[in-house]
């Protein structure tokens, strides 16, 4: 099913998607726990806790398929091949799931996920791959130091002084930032690491609503793809690109969009929400035939596919990318959903936040989900699906991570006018996982 959908997209470079490197992990285990054997060694040999039989010697290293259990009330951290007690902090440990595709069957172990090309990739804190020869594979490289910031934003005043009208905003791994604005005749403003401020006009009197910022392969320097959604009269939307940045002409007839009520308000949220980049660097949004239905977009064309529709007709408010195969979405209800976007199952997260979600940002690093309320709260969510308070702000809530490694949250008051009052809050993300 395909319709054109009401998106504002700005075409800079863009380079993305997942890569896994496979390959036996070089680390091994510590040296020092390895015991030379004149007459080499066994399993039965190698018994210690966490131990293997490699190439002769005893290695220390539970990650190993052949490795000794660790000891009662201890479980494998893969951080580093250690048994430690399982309530240790930081520790990174679990099952292996099995994972098909065109080169056959793997299990995917901690800090990796089957990815939508049907192999194990490297997710969460990792970075890296480790497969043996039988197809067994878990995350490498799983810092549990938080990796230093890839760049410095610009100060928060300069992003505040933009506009006091901001109703959303967005980063690029290369420190430039997105904000857009909801009031009379609404502007995209990037903002670069200097603090230099390009400014694009919107079309007539079009509503802004959601920005987001395409993700960059880490070879690419320049900034990449940024899409948004606007409303004509509340309704309609369109699709710019950076080559003609004072133009946004509408590409769908106002009919097109969903009608609705949301958590900003009639008419700001009567259109397509829960705009977000996915794995593999793809563009999804919800809310564009009906309400409840979750499309994926063609960027190229403008077209969509819808690949889920709520039975019920609840409104999408929110979503993010939650991992290398699926998506989070924020309902109107306040249930927090995960999208499989390889089955294309709906799953529950997590049903005990009672009031609408405006916002989600996912800090892979640690596992943590903040999620952002219209009333100004803001909670975190684990992957068990219990929330917890984080902060509480005036005004509607906002987020987005910066690759500052700081979290970001705007403010503002929304009324039948647009938006007021506009500001940015930013806190420091744990440094630890």
């Amino acid at each position: 099913m395909y319709r054109r959908l009401a998106v504002c997209f700005l075409s800079f470079a863009i380079s993305c998607g997942d890569s896994a490197t496979t390959g036996q992990d070089s680390d091994g285990g510590d040296p020092s726990s390895m015991s030379p054997s004149a007459s080499g060694c066994s399993i039965a040999s190698c018994g210690g806790e966490g131990q293997a039989c490699v190439q002769d010697r005893c290695v220390t290293d539970c990650r190993i398929a052949t490795a000794s259990a660790c000891s009662a009330g201890k479980v494998c951290d893969f951080t580093d091949g250690r048994c430690v007690g399982k309530d240790s902090p930081g520790v990174l440990t679990g099952g292996f799931q099995e994972c098909i595709g065109p080169n056959g069957k793997q299990q995917c172990g901690p800090g990796s996920l089957c990815s939508l090309d049907g192999h194990c990739a490297a997710d969460g804190p990792c970075s890296e791959l480790s497969c043996d020869e039988t197809g067994r594979c878990y995350g490498t490289s799983c810092p549990t130091t938080r990796p230093a910031p890839l760049c410095t934003l610009p100060d928060l005043d300069k992003l505040t002084a933009v506009t006091p009208n901001a109703i959303s905003f967005d980063f690029d791994r290369l420190c430039n930032s997105y904000v857009v604005t909801l009031t009379g005749y609404d502007y995209l403003y990037q903002v670069a690491p200097s603090g230099d401020i390009t400014t694009v006009a919107g079309y007539s009197d079009a509503n802004m609503h959601e920005v987001v910022a395409a993700p960059l392969a880490s070879s690419v320097k320049t900034p990449g793809d940024v899409a948004l959604i606007y409303g004509i009269h509340g309704s309609a939307l369109s699709m710019l690109q950076r080559g003609e940045m004072m133009s946004l002409p509408p590409l769908i007839p106002t009919s097109a969009v969903a009608a609705g009520v949301a958590p900003i308000g009639a008419p700001f949220d009567t259109y397509s929400a829960g705009l977000t980049y996915g794995p593999q660097g793809r563009l999804f949004v919800g809310n564009v035939q009906v309400s409840g239905d979750l499309a994926e977009v063609n960027a190229k064309d403008g077209t969509t596919t819808t690949l889920y529709t709520d039975p019920n007709g609840e409104r999408i408010t929110a979503a993010a990318q939650y991992n290398v195969r699926s998506l989070v979405i924020g309902m109107m209800s306040g249930e927090l959903r995960l999208f499989d976007l390889g089955t294309k199952k709906m799953t529950v997260l997590s049903s005990g936040i009672s009031e609408p979600i405006a916002s989600l940002a996912m800090d892979r690093f640690t596992g943590t989900l903040y999620v952002g309320h219209m009333s100004g709260a803001v909670v975190t969510v684990n992957a068990k699906g219990e929330a917890t308070p984080f902060a509480k702000h005036d005004l509607a809530a906002r987020l987005r991570i910066g690759p500052d490694n700081a979290l970001y949250c705007l403010t503002g008051a929304i009324s039948g006018g647009g938006v007021s009052g506009a500001s940015f809050a930013k806190t420091a993300l744990p440094n630890k996982r």
